[in-house]
């Protein structure tokens, strides 16, 4: 609980119930008020009084020092009330103390939110002043510089045994402090210093500020004390002043600005951290502060919950209009307690002590003069008027569309007990006749819910309305068989929660139908005789969205209807009764047919039903049968199948289809079983949990990815088989084979179906049960450029490349390979090898054979078709296959192959044209056949030029077209004669043209070959086309990839083009991201056109020896050499709308370190989930679902919309800029959103706070192990993915606790309005 603390004796008493009069409007919190010998009788509902008497405590300090006087007992009492106060009040209690002579301003409530940053020691307010003054004593400013000998705090520090020098600039005052049990120790020293012989004997002249001095010099031993900031400004003593001040406290400077010696206004970035003002004030001064304190009030005056939760439309629009909280008075003060805009909440009982001709700024009144009119004669009619206009209209406008949507955000209430699966809520309330659904629907609806066995949650609550009729408004008592019956029995938040839960709710018009309009449930209205539009909840600017209107066969919309009023007073000017109908019908035809209802019901709990199938796999280690196992998986999601997959038994480390499988089918779709170090006895002892699974998921498929009788590492137990193969099964067993060896006169246990992944196995089985043959198909690709693509893979293209992708396995034969490697070491030739290496030692290879130069062992691999791509030849000698894929993906890239003649491949791929079978020596004989062939082929090409046409043009713009039907790539470069500047370079490719802006200078085009390496030169030779000379231009590399990097960089890139008066040709990776006209001295580049000689470049780079110690844009400002000032980047514009039916918060948890990522295991889906409770979408925008190394993956947030992938910044921008806010760690993705004008909440441990750019909302444990990165002690190893130099196992993020993220997002979105 949070407690303000403060005490006086009766002479001061004035000033402090000032203080608990500003409290009391203020604050939800309550005060503890020490008196000083006397007792308080208390005004206060907010004040808790606490009566300390002296005698107990002066008596004992007579005795101790015969110099004590009373009056040191008084100046040193702090220490004692905060220590009675954590005595008194125990459990974890969290306490401000606040001066008596204090006011407290509008949001002072938020320095609890400080108490994350509290340690051992109390946190206090920063003075005003750095230095104290006092009767001529304290300056330390000399014409030498600052003596600190001469501060005030010298002599104690000097009789405390202290230096001096360990006075710091920062003076805190104790006007304010936090404290809580953690400070207990600390704040016992601080009393026993103050109560010391040394202090009571000469205390005047000590401790001229009595306990601020000696807390003072306590606080100075500590090294990076920290502080609250200003949190309180001192009232001045004349008028004039006070109102300067308060002028200036609505529109601060960006830096301090000084009123008087002793009132500061803080800059505009620190306004957030004043809480308080401060100073025993005239009551002049007092009169001019209370009148600024005076807030804006809305009564609302209807009493029931629809109409009233209606109104937070218009009370909204108020709190941004006036940008200030308002305060509330109303019937219904539930509806209020959470809501952002409302700073208190009263009840209309609370009117006769608010006093709001003097509290009240303004004050706006609606619902007011209900049934009656007004002086004009006009009688406002509620049934005609959209139920939210209805306010606004008594305040004298309207809202629009996009302003129509409620606010209520429910409290966290107790799980109700009972409540059944996909149930269906009903609202079984009564009210008039023409808005009362009869007894017998509701039965009827009941009983035909049952009967189709959808459970029904019955809600309502009994009620008195007094508006156009006075009514009780009781519940109708229904019988549930099937379901629980709610009604008068919850509270509005704990209703919230069931009708939001609920499949559908079905209601009449009523104040449940509003609330639910704040729910994301499908809501069914039931016709009546008021228009469903001016009633029906606006939901993502909506009154579409998960809503149905069902009427009967009257649409008349009598009660809407102004004609009734003439027919019943003759004026329009006068309400029908509307508790009957107003057509004159004998029964209420707008109410619709319970049949109607549940067919409505029918269709939104039983959309499309997908067929639901479950895969089973033996494991999903790395090898053919997981790949094909994640074919199928696409394949079937592609038709529409809701999948789940269970791994039976995880081997562990090789998991690259594994991990693609679980960003498929998601987390919440994926149960690994079990682990091959488990024994059996526990895999039988925990086979019912999969059993329980498979019977929860319901399957219609049951698909096992081998035979049931051969799963490899861990067989099927017994339990699980007879539940699978149990005659009266409700689900299909399908099943796939993916050895060649199994013998099908041993087959036991029967599927339904065989989907064969090979045609040997259709032909071989010859059981009478169906089958088919599921071929994984591999689509034919285009090989791209080999040079390019080896020296992308870090491979020489001057040799021959032979891959192998299998298991490591003595079955594979890689043996073979390595054995052919040894004959052919001496020649230009590569074997590369990857695959899962488990048993790579098991394989027969000898240590000369491993040591081999020519083969390289890549391991198993995510980019597999890079290789692929790359390599000349494909060889699997293996003694044993079914249908690998690996020779499909090779053949899809048109690759020869060398494989096995062994029957299953034979029958597979005899025809087939690329297609070798290992005989003898041939394979060995083809390498070097082909290896000579391609050798020959590189001379050839390089020693020849190419046959393709060039033509070069120079008039009105240089331009070249080259034509031909020579495949080539061309390095074009248009470069000034003069001085050989490049001006621009790209490059093409035969049957294309380049060309430049116009250039004031004689320009040359050199086209290059990229694959012969000749160049073709070009000049102009046309005096006339030359213009006047250009301006100096500066070549700048940006030569981190980095985005964060290139983003901060820009603006300082552009700042010195201004400075030195000349333009940049920058080369940077993310050129097309950048506002080209913001940025209008800067000419973009690729990064890889950057200049060849770096002789004339200028590099940024963060490799500079004072890196860690800047910030990135100082890091470029020092490079660049120019003044350091923070500048927001600008980027391209938004391409489009936001992809999101409503307000969501992007968030990215990836990193390229661990040290980098917030590592509290559950944090970021306790952020997720609380993001979700205040009504946003959460959109992760990382590049990768799942990422890290071996045995360290990090992965997304389950609950999150996942738009991870290879997406275009210009994409990542869109969702930015469409976002609400962003949370992210000290990544590319934060600088993103910054420069999309995003407040961000960064989350990071790693760096020091000024490394990346300012943010008010930065979340940093500083209490623990942090900073390394700005630590020059340490040199950071980017290929060291669990680099943590300190060895705290990444402590710096993982003592980041929610609450502290929570904490700095509820402050984002007070701060911006959200």
């Amino acid at each position: 609980m949070n407690y303000f603390v403060t005490h006086c004796d009766k002479n001061f008493l004035k000033h402090a119930e000032r203080l608990f009069e500003s409290l009391k409007l203020f604050s939800d919190y309550k005060i503890i008020f020490y008196t000083i010998d006397f007792d308080y009788k208390n005004k206060f509902d907010n004040v808790i009084p606490q009566r300390l008497n002296s005698d107990n405590f002066t008596s004992a300090l007579y005795k101790k020092s015969s110099s004590f006087v009373d009056k040191a007992f008084f100046v040193f009492l702090k220490p004692i009330i905060v220590l009675e106060v954590l005595k008194d009040f125990r459990n974890e209690n969290r306490f401000c103390y606040i001066d008596a002579d204090c006011i407290a301003r509008h949001d002072c409530d938020l320095i609890f939110g400080k108490f994350e940053n509290i340690s051992y020691y109390p946190l206090l307010n920063l003075g005003c002043q750095e230095f104290m003054l006092h009767s001529g004593r304290g300056n330390p400013f000399t014409t030498n510089g600052v003596d600190l000998s001469l501060c005030l705090e010298a002599p104690l520090l000097n009789e405390l045994g202290l230096d001096v020098n360990i006075r710091t600039a920062s003076y805190l005052q104790t006007g304010v402090f936090i404290f809580d049990e953690k400070c207990s120790h600390f704040l016992e020293e601080w009393k026993k210093l103050c109560y010391s012989d040394l202090i009571l004997e000469n205390w005047q002249y000590l401790t001229p500020f009595h306990e601020e001095t000696v807390i003072n010099c306590l606080l100075w031993k500590i090294k990076n004390v920290q502080s609250l900031d200003r949190v309180l400004i001192n009232i001045p003593e004349e008028i004039g002043d006070v109102d300067l001040m308060l002028k200036k406290l609505d529109n601060p400077k960006d830096s301090l600005e000084r009123i008087t010696s002793f009132c500061t206004i803080p800059s505009k970035g620190s306004m957030k951290n004043l809480h308080f003002f401060h100073g025993k004030c005239s009551d002049s001064v007092y009169n001019k502060m209370k009148e600024n304190m005076k807030q804006f009030y809305l009564l609302i005056h209807s009493s029931s919950l629809g109409d009233t939760l209606a109104a937070t439309p218009t009370l909204r629009k108020l709190s941004f209009v006036y940008e200030s909280k308002i305060n509330v008075v109303t019937h219904v003060p539930e509806l209020f307690k959470n809501n952002p805009y409302v700073n208190k909440t009263f009840s209309f009982d609370d009117l006769r002590t608010l006093n709001l001709k003097k509290s009240a700024k303004e004050v706006f009144e609606t619902f007011v003069d209900i049934g009656g009119k007004n002086k004009r004669g006009i009688e406002k009619k509620h049934s005609t008027i959209d139920i939210r206009q209805f306010h606004a209209l008594d305040l004298g406008f309207c809202l629009s569309e996009s302003e129509m949507e409620y606010d209520f955000i429910p409290e966290e209430s107790e799980a109700i007990d009972d409540l059944p699966e996909d149930y269906i809520a009903l609202h079984v309330g009564s009210t008039w006749p023409s808005r009362t659904y009869e007894k017998k629907n509701w039965e009827e609806l009941t009983k035909t819910l049952t009967s189709k066995n959808i459970p029904v949650v019955l809600v309502g609550k009994n009620s008195h309305e007094r508006g156009f009729f006075e009514i009780d408004k009781k519940t109708i008592d229904i019988n549930v068989n099937l379901g629980i019956d709610l009604t008068n029995k919850l509270t509005l938040s704990q209703c919230w929660n069931v009708i939001n839960k609920a499949k559908a709710f079905v209601t009449m018009d009523s104040g449940l139908l509003h609330l639910a309009g704040t729910t994301d449930t499908n809501i069914i209205q039931l016709g009546s005789s008021i228009n469903n539009k001016l009633r029906a909840p606006f939901r993502k600017n909506s009154q579409s969205y998960k809503y149905d209107y069902i009427s009967g066969s009257c649409e008349a919309f009598c009660a809407s209807d102004i004609k009734h009023g003439i027919k019943e007073w003759g004026t329009i000017q006068g309400v029908p009764p509307l508790i009957n109908c107003l057509e004159d019908r004998s029964s209420f035809d707008c109410h619709p047919p319970v049949k109607n209802v549940v067919d409505c019901i029918e269709k939104i709990i039983t959309p499309s039903k997908s067929k639901k199938i479950l895969f089973l796999a033996p494991h999903l280690s790395t090898g053919g049968s997981p790949a094909y196992l994640l074919w199928l998986i696409n394949k079937r999601k592609s038709q529409g199948y809701d999948v789940k997959v269970v791994e039976y038994c995880y081997y562990g480390d090789y998991v690259v289809h594994r991990n693609c499988i679980i960003d498929l089918v998601g987390e919440q779709n994926f149960l690994s079983f079990g682990h091959l170090r488990q024994s059996d006895e526990q895999y039988d002892e925990k086979s019912q949990k999969l059993i329980d699974f498979i019977k929860d998921y319901n399957p219609d498929e049951i698909h096992l990815n081998e035979l049931a009788e051969i799963f490899s590492l861990k067989k099927l137990t017994d339990d699980i088989k007879n539940f699978l193969y149990d005659e009266n099964r409700s689900f299909k067993i399908l099943e796939t084979c993916h050895t060649s060896e199994f013998d099908f006169n041993d087959k036991k246990l029967i599927p339904d179906a065989f989907h064969f992944c090979s045609s040997f196995h259709k032909n071989l089985c010859n059981l009478n049960v169906s089958s088919k043959l599921v071929d994984m198909k591999v689509e034919k690709k285009v090989k791209p450029d080999r040079t390019s693509s080896l020296i992308k893979l870090g491979l020489n293209p001057n040799y021959y490349h032979v891959l192998n992708v299998a298991l490591f396995h003595s079955n594979k034969n890689q043996k073979f390979l390595y054995e052919l490697a040894s004959q052919l070491k001496n020649q230009d030739v590569q074997f590369h090898f990857i695959g899962n290496t488990c048993f790579y030692n098991d394989c027969g290879l000898t240590e000369e054979m491993k040591a081999l130069p020519n083969c390289v062992v890549h391991d198993e691999r995510d980019n597999v078709g890079d290789y692929m791509a790359a390599m000349d030849l494909f060889v699997l000698p293996s003694h044993k296959e079914l249908n690998p894929i690996s020779i499909k993906e090779a053949l899809s890239w048109n690759m020869p192959c060398f494989i096995s003649d062994i029957e299953t491949l034979r029958s597979e791929y005899k025809n087939e044209e690329l297609i070798n079978f290992i005989n003898g020596d041939n394979l060995k004989s083809y390498i070097l056949d082909n290896m000579d062939k391609a050798h020959n082929v590189q001379i050839k090409t390089f020693a020849l030029p190419d046959k393709n046409i060039f033509n070069a043009t120079f008039n009105p713009k240089p331009k070249i077209e080259i034509s031909g039907s020579d495949q080539f790539d061309y390095e074009v470069s248009f470069v000034k004669e003069k001085d050989n500047f490049i001006v621009y370079r790209t490059t093409i490719n035969n049957g294309m043209w380049a060309g430049c802006d116009e250039i004031n200078e004689r320009v040359k085009i050199i086209v290059k070959n990229l694959s012969t390496k000749v160049k073709h030169e070009f000049c102009n030779t046309v005096e006339n086309d030359i213009l006047p000379s250009l301006e100096n231009t500066v070549d700048i590399v940006n030569e981190s990839g980095s985005l964060g990097d290139c983003i901060a960089w820009v603006p300082m890139v552009q700042r010195y083009a201004e400075l030195n008066k000349t333009k940049v040709n920058f080369y940077s990776p993310h050129k097309q991201i950048f506002n080209k006209d913001k940025y209008d001295l800067i000419n973009f580049f690729d990064y890889n056109q950057k200049p060849e000689s770096k002789d004339s470049i200028v590099e940024l780079h963060y490799d500079i020896p004072t890196s860690h110690n800047n910030s990135l844009q100082e890091v470029a400002c020092k490079i660049l050499d120019i003044p350091y000032e923070e500048e927001k980047t600008v980027l391209i514009e938004k391409s489009r709308p936001s992809s999101f039916s409503k307000k969501y918060v992007c968030i990215a948890t990836q990193s390229t370190a661990q040290a980098k990522y917030w590592n509290n295991k559950n944090g970021w889906k306790k952020v997720v989930n609380y993001l979700k409770f205040l009504g946003y979408d959460v959109v992760c925008i990382d590049k990768h679902k799942t990422f890290g190394i071996k045995g360290n993956q990090n992965t997304i947030p389950s609950d999150c919309i996942d738009k991870t992938g290879d997406i275009s910044l210009q994409d990542r921008i869109d969702d930015l800029y469409n976002c609400e806010f962003f949370i992210g760690l000290g990544s590319g993705l934060s600088w993103l959103a910054w420069a999309c004008q995003k407040p961000v909440v960064m989350i990071s441990g790693f760096s020091k706070p000024y490394a990346e750019f300012t943010s008010p909302y930065r979340v940093i444990n500083e209490k623990v192990c942090n900073g390394c990165w700005n630590n020059n002690s340490f040199q950071f190893e980017p290929s060291n993915w669990l680099w943590c130099p300190e060895n705290k196992n990444f402590e710096c993020t993982k003592e980041i606790s929610f609450e502290m993220v929570k904490n700095k997002i509820n402050l984002l979105r007070k701060e911006n309005n959200l």
